[in-house]
């Protein structure tokens, strides 16, 4: 009878402990594997999948380094500004699309929206890495952030700003362009933008404006009139003397030579001044002495040339009076202000004598002596804009002088024709004439070959590779999506660690589960035992 009762009454209550939750875990150890193995792998190809699905871009990039002087400040050689938007204007890309025959594959329109340039800098990624990572520590004290910051900035703008890339995009339309033929076309237009800028825009020259043989010649022949062929032909002669003027202020000028007489520029502008003097002068008063020049189409065409050097006189001597008023009156208000200032300070500086002291004076600053030196420290910023007036104004005054010379000139020559000599001229003079007109237009056209002829040299001495870029590594094809890998690969790594303790409560629970079963089964199994006894005793009674 105890036994039954014993056996009616069992306590099968486990104990909670760590021991038996690792063992539970232990045991389902493969089946924990396998379902990290199956999330991740089913996770790999959904995310592979959506990947390969989003929308791509492809770009082929070519890098490259501009190589004249000024590339690092923005400029070309000569001076102009510079910008990568010029590598891919209209008409650099315009000729491309034609030569290279792309309307078979996209428009213009899509062409010229899939080629740009970008600034890159190898020195300049590797110097945001090195800075990266200070920058990414979260422990940082916003001032040594903020100090680590313009350090960074400091750095950048030293670096050197000429390595650029020209990128195109193939999408749309242009992605049916082949790979051979898009590293073709970066070359291409890296190619006709240098030709384009060095020829038509001569951005390897010097920025002079200089006279061709051709233009000196043109408008020689077609007057019938020595007079004024002799008029244009010194205009022309004057012109291209004060071009000589403008290349000799550039460094080296006076050096430079001619490879065929080896003449340099004062050479050549002491030959034209005495032609001017000694052929030009003389052969003006031949003409004036040897025929009829008082008809009226002579006379007013000097009239004409008096009035119109007489306004340009009007307008640079305008110019230069305006630039004199502007610095006058700014002097002026300066001068005003500075004595203000000094009497406001004066008026605002104030002594105390300390106590206990005979005749110690302690001078007191108050905010008129505060706004004085401010009034100072804008003086000494507007030396630059003082000294650009003076500039101006002295460029002004030495620019009107030529031109009062050219309407005394003007006025003496109308003069000496109108009271010239008025009679036929005889064939033999107007023969001589013709022909001394022609030999100083010859021997002026080749003058001013010199000149061109130096000109050249000396753009050749300012750069003396004439490239302006060069190929820094092969052209690269990337394609590029709207997702990013490594973002799909945080989150895939981000469900493996949420998926790993629902795994884990799983397991424990479908543990939990068959321990109650078992215990329901034993329960079951031991109310059993005490009918069977029960049994065999009423069997053996009988």
């Amino acid at each position: 009878m105890v036994v039954s009762s014993k056996l009616q009454e069992p306590d099968f209550t486990p104990p909670l402990s760590v021991a038996h939750f690792i063992a539970v875990l232990r045991g389902y150890a493969s089946t924990i594997a396998l379902s990290l193995l199956a999330l991740g792998i089913g996770y790999c190809i959904c995310a592979m999948a959506y990947y390969l699905l989003t929308p791509s871009e492809i770009v082929t990039k070519q890098a490259f380094r501009l190589e004249f002087p000024g590339a690092v400040d923005g400029t070309y050689s000569n001076g102009t500004r510079f910008s990568a938007r010029d590598i891919v204007s209209t008409p650099v890309l315009l000729r491309v699309y034609k030569d290279d025959a792309l309307e078979r594959f996209l428009t213009f329109h899509d062409f010229s929206a899939a080629v740009f340039a970008l600034e890159s800098s190898t020195a300049y990624e590797r110097l945001l890495s090195a800075y990266q990572t200070q920058l990414s520590d979260t422990r940082l004290l916003p001032t040594d952030r903020e100090r680590i910051q313009k350090e960074l900035d400091q750095r950048t703008r030293a670096l050197p700003k000429n390595e650029y890339s020209i990128n195109l995009l193939r999408s749309g339309s242009a992605r049916h362009l082949p790979e051979s033929l898009a590293r073709k076309v970066l070359s291409d237009v890296l190619r006709t933008w240098a030709e384009q800028a060095v020829t038509e825009h001569r951005v390897l020259d010097y920025e002079v404006s200089i006279v061709s043989p051709e233009a000196f010649l043109h408008g020689l022949e077609r007057s019938g009139d020595a007079i004024v062929t002799t008029q244009i032909f010194r205009s022309k002669v004057t012109r291209v003397i004060s071009d000589i003027d403008a290349l000799l202020v550039i460094p080296g000028a006076e050096l430079v030579r001619t490879k065929q007489d080896r003449a340099s520029l004062s050479e050549i502008r002491m030959r034209l001044e005495e032609m001017l003097r000694f052929r030009v002068e003389p052969l003006i008063a031949v003409v004036r002495s040897a025929g009829d020049h008082t008809q009226p189409g002579t006379l007013r065409f000097l009239e004409a040339q008096l009035a119109y050097d007489q306004l340009v006189l009007k307008q640079k001597q305008q110019y230069r009076d305006a630039v004199r008023d502007a610095l006058t009156a700014y002097s002026m208000d300066q001068n005003g202000s500075t004595a203000r200032d000094t009497a406001i300070a004066g008026a605002g500086r104030t002594t105390v004598t300390l106590p206990g002291t005979s005749g110690t004076v302690m001078p007191q600053l108050n905010e008129s002596f505060i706004d004085r030196l401010v009034a100072l420290t804008t003086q000494a910023s507007d030396a630059q804009y003082r000294q650009r007036l003076v500039q101006d104004f002295r460029h002004a005054q030495e620019a009107t002088v030529p031109v009062q010379i050219a309407v005394l000139y003007d006025v003496q020559i109308l003069d000496d024709i109108r009271r010239g000599h008025s009679g036929p001229a005889s064939p033999e003079s107007t023969q001589s004439v013709q022909q001394e007109l022609t030999d100083l237009a010859g021997e002026g056209r080749s003058l001013v070959a010199d000149v061109n002829e130096i000109y050249k040299a000396l753009s050749e001495h300012l750069n003396p590779s004439r490239t302006l870029y060069s190929l820094t590594t092969p052209a690269v094809t990337t394609t590029e999506r709207s997702q990013d890998l490594s973002k799909l690969l945080v989150t895939g790594t981000l469900l493996l660690l949420i998926s790993l303790p629902v795994v884990l409560i799983a397991c424990l629970v479908h543990a939990r589960v068959r321990e109650e079963r078992w215990m329901k089964d034993l329960q079951s199994n031991d109310a059993q035992v005490p009918a069977s006894l029960a049994t065999a005793k009423s069997s053996e009674e009988l």
